[in-house]
């Protein structure tokens, strides 16, 4: 049975940190790959600061190609949202029966499991692969959990995208940290998308 992790997140857009993150997960932890799970909507946040979703799947596609074990998703395109993680492992567990997923995510989204749709039901039965947060403490009820592996020494980069489209919205620019060359043509679309106010995405 393949290994597979799944790191969901918006990716509005894909950046070093997550890039970075998800490498040395897939070289130290056993997994035969880790696929960015591109979600076209997030219950938690606002639609307006989101880039397209056509945009946001060329951008990760193109950026992946460094590495074989990472992969893009975009098997939440045209599921019914709100995109619950509940539903969409159900989703994928059916189309892929060969594969075991374990879901990736950060201390403070472990804290809020509780609140998420059914997460009484993923806490039980679903894997975890947990990252470290900046101020973030394990919750005494996750701990010795066999089905919650928590990760203790992972490097983060505390940027966020919504950073970089607020700089890149500014006039800066950001190879360095979008791992694209300011003259690649992503990139200049990125920058036409949010000086322009093309995509609808709020950058200030």
């Amino acid at each position: 049975m393949k290994q597979v992790i799944l790191y969901p997140g918006s990716f509005s857009p894909l950046h070093i940190g997550h890039l970075c993150l998800a490498n040395y997960i897939v070289e130290t932890v056993e997994a035969d790959e880790l696929w960015f799970l591109l979600t076209p909507s997030n219950p938690f946040k606002n639609p307006r600061d989101l880039l397209p979703e056509s945009f946001r799947a060329e951008w990760v596609a193109e950026v992946l190609k460094l590495h074989p074990k990472l992969r893009l998703s975009t098997d939440e395109f045209g599921l019914p949202e709100p995109n619950y993680t509940y539903n969409t492992l159900r989703f994928l567990r059916a189309k892929y029966p060969d594969h075991r997923f374990t879901l990736l995510a950060g201390m403070d989204s472990l804290i809020d499991l509780p609140q998420w749709y059914r997460g009484e039901e993923l806490m039980e039965k679903q894997s975890f692969l947990i990252y470290p947060r900046p101020g973030y403490e394990i919750p005494a009820g996750f701990r010795g959990r066999e089905n919650i592996q928590i990760l203790e020494d992972v490097p983060t980069f505390e940027i966020s995208s919504t950073e970089i489209r607020e700089m890149i919205a500014r006039g800066c620019d950001l190879p360095y940290f979008l791992t694209l060359p300011a003259s690649h043509p992503l990139y200049r679309k990125l920058r036409d998308l949010l000086t322009e106010g093309t995509s609808g995405v709020k950058t200030k």
